[in-house]
């Protein structure tokens, strides 16, 4: 919603600097907030955006420490993303997360964040 704004009509009296915050902060708020339906249709399993985010790096091997500190987000909700991950895609371990993602990366048709 807040990049809707900074591309609005009324977006372009804003200088390019004014512009880029907006949609800096819009991509700092995106990813708290639920999936859309439109997320969900493009995620695998009903994954939100921030989840996505969270199991990208989970397959390049990233600790749930390293996850929190790339995505600026507390051990705890690395640590609870994970979970619902787990839950969601009814998978047991994070090596078969990253091996379900990589593989769902080559046939689904994900939306770039």
């Amino acid at each position: 919603m807040i990049r809707n704004l900074a591309e609005a009509a009324w977006g372009r009296h804003l200088s390019s600097g004014e512009q880029a915050q907006l949609r800096r902060l819009a991509d700092l708020i995106r990813p708290d907030q639920p999936a859309t339906a439109d997320d969900r249709d493009a995620l695998p399993a009903g994954l939100s955006a921030r989840e996505a985010e969270v199991l990208e790096l989970v397959s390049k091997g990233h600790s749930n420490k390293l996850i929190a500190r790339d995505l600026s987000l507390s051990l705890f909700t690395v640590k609870r993303h994970v979970a619902n991950i787990l839950g969601k895609t009814n998978l047991g371990s994070r090596t078969e997360l990253a091996a379900w993602w990589i593989a769902q990366r080559r046939t689904w048709p994900i939306k770039p964040g």
